[in-house]
């Protein structure tokens, strides 16, 4: 899965957007798009792996990680900001917590979760 942009390309954001949403519906993702999921580079990820703040398995010689860890991730992680705005962090980290929240809280009640 590729989350790149082309250049001169106008709807190459609208497919990536597409691309990582799509990504959040399934129950695990291989490293680099967790790495694209999370925007941070493959030694951050196994260290996030290392201090077991990221489930992951092996399928095979294939690594795993289960978006349900990436999810608690962020949500760890906009905890840690001061709440300007009613509870949200304002900027990307208020869209995040509001995509995760909104979202996935629907998908999940219909999944029987």
């Amino acid at each position: 899965m590729e989350f790149g942009i082309v250049p001169g390309n106008k709807f190459s954001n609208i497919e990536s957007l597409k691309s990582r949403v799509a990504a959040l519906d399934r129950l695990c993702v291989r490293p680099k798009v967790a790495e694209d999921l999370l925007d941070i580079g493959h030694k951050q990820l196994y260290l996030l792996l290392a201090r077991n703040e990221l489930l992951s398995f092996k399928e095979g010689k294939a690594r795993k990680i289960t978006v349900a860890s990436i999810e608690a991730y962020l949500r760890r992680k906009l905890q840690q900001y001061p709440k300007p705005n009613q509870g949200r962090p304002s900027g990307p980290l208020g869209t995040a917590l509001d995509f995760l929240t909104e979202e996935k809280g629907a998908d999940r009640g219909r999944r029987g979760r």
